[in-house]
């Protein structure tokens, strides 16, 4: 999905980008991902509270999927 990045904001418009990150009713969040979201979910895969976790898809899609 989309993430609120300057690049997205240059590739959808500045319109459309106020709408994805406001309230944007394709995602049940409401919203795009910030960027800090996406970094957390990787840190944590990255960290030793995951060492046990393999093999695994996790999804960061505001429920989307």
């Amino acid at each position: 999905g989309y993430v609120a990045t300057p690049l997205t904001r240059k590739y959808v418009g500045e319109e459309m980008f106020s709408y994805m990150t406001q309230r944007f009713a394709r995602v049940p969040q409401g919203r795009m991902a910030h960027p800090e979201e996406i970094a957390a979910a990787i840190a944590f895969l990255a960290s030793e509270d995951a060492s046990f976790i393999t093999g695994q898809v996790v999804n960061c899609s505001g429920g989307q999927s």
